[in-house]
């Protein structure tokens, strides 16, 4: 039995080399639609395993709740009408115990100079667990204390975008900055955190004590998020739950009342990433699917004709004896051969593209084994499916016609 399909398949790739050229603009629709399926697949997986960790690099078990516009407020989010206020942030701290840290948090845009230079950066007024619940580390210096904020006092952190764009070379540490009509000295550098999804540095933006903030340099009262950490992941849902029961208490809602400020969670971001990129996936693997079945009806095309050339071949076969499964059974195999190989030269290229792909986006692509078997299994599923008509063809000839034939 298996020296019957050894010598199909040794029949098959005698064929596909006697046929070069042919056998190669076969193989294209073959190897477009494998290649694309594995860029597409690997680029866009890799894609969102670079925005999820991005998403977890942003906090630890993070918390973000913010104000918006209601009908019995009348109230929009923004610098003056904010619903949030320091106390419902100490209130979260002292009365939710699925909440380990809280820090209310306004951001800003100004020009910021030094002897060395200036440049206009995001300016961000928190209190002093900020940065913890940022899971943001300082490098150089120190961090944030209470009686920074309690102060406060006119010392700021700074990201290594700022250090280089005012300070150059040297320590920035004991320097100031001036924001506005404030200086501010440099306790602290903060780790670098790159570009985040938004495509935003991350590393150009100052931390200073949110009381400065509100009151010096922006003039209002309330600041615009409060940022919480949860005591674990596993109590992030319940840290959610405390945290909106207890703002609806401090904001008078009642029950038919909707809420005045927005609860979200790394977690919904993450599955929001999640569920874009798989279906952005599996759009992508329909689309790819084209260029398979487009490669498909190329190869019955060519196999039909391989049966029209080869009719005389098939008679004498089938005059010594070969029966008509065995006839079928040859073009079978020798369709699967033809796809077989351009499903080979496409899984290259296709891990070839993706690795460029995906450098060139800066992302690392996910190059899994179970694609790759899938995308070669496609392939050569496609080659025996579009393959069955011309065997059926080739099976069902006359043996006398077929010798007769010129």
């Amino acid at each position: 039995m298996f020296a019957l399909w050894f010598e199909c398949l040794r029949i098959g790739l005698r064929e596909l080399w006697r046929h070069k050229l042919r056998s190669f603009l076969t193989m294209i629709g073959m190897i477009m639609g494998v290649s694309v399926v594995i860029i597409c697949v690997c680029v866009v997986q890799g894609v969102k395993d670079s925005l999820i960790d991005d998403i977890r690099r942003a906090g630890r078990n993070m918390i973000i709740i913010g104000s918006r516009e209601t009908k019995k407020t009348g109230t929009a989010r923004g610098l003056a009408g904010s619903n949030l206020t320091r106390a419902d942030a100490e209130a979260i701290g002292l009365e939710c115990d699925a909440v380990a840290m809280v820090s209310a948090m306004q951001p800003g845009e100004f020009l910021a100079v030094t002897e060395t230079g200036n440049t206009v950066l995001a300016v961000t007024g928190a209190d002093h667990s900020y940065t913890a619940i940022r899971n943001w580390s300082v490098v150089e210096g120190r961090e944030l204390e209470p009686f920074d904020i309690i102060g406060p006092r006119r010392v700021c952190l700074v990201g290594h975008t700022v250090v280089r764009e005012l300070f150059g070379e040297d320590s920035p540490i004991n320097r100031n900055i001036r924001i506005g009509q404030l200086t501010f000295k440099v306790v602290g550098v903060l780790e670098p955190k790159g570009v985040n999804p938004l495509n935003i540095d991350e590393d150009n933006t100052i931390i200073v004590p949110l009381p400065i903030v509100l009151r010096d340099l922006l003039g209002i009262q309330n600041p615009v998020a409060i940022l919480c950490s949860a005591t674990s992941d596993a109590e992030v849902e319940q840290a959610v739950q405390q945290i909106t029961d207890l703002l609806r208490q401090r904001h008078k809602l009642g029950e038919t009342d909707e809420d005045d400020f927005k609860v979200t969670t790394l977690k919904e971001k993450e599955e929001q990433a999640r569920q874009i990129s798989n279906q952005m996936t599996l759009l992508m693997f329909f689309l790819a699917l084209v260029s398979l079945a487009v490669g498909g009806v190329g190869i019955m095309n060519i196999m039909l004709v391989a049966v029209t050339e080869r009719t005389r071949e098939i008679g004498v076969r089938m005059a010594i004896g070969a029966s008509k499964r065995a006839i079928s059974r040859q073009f079978l195999v020798e369709a699967a051969v033809v796809s077989s190989a351009g499903g080979t030269v496409g899984i290259l290229l296709g891990v070839a593209g993706a690795w460029y792909i995906a450098t060139a986006i800066g992302v690392v692509p996910r190059l899994s084994p179970f694609i790759i078997a899938i995308a070669f299994a496609f392939s050569a599923g496609v080659g025996v499916v579009f393959g069955l008509l011309p065997a059926r063809r080739a099976a069902s000839l006359n043996p006398i016609e077929a010798l007769r034939h010129d």
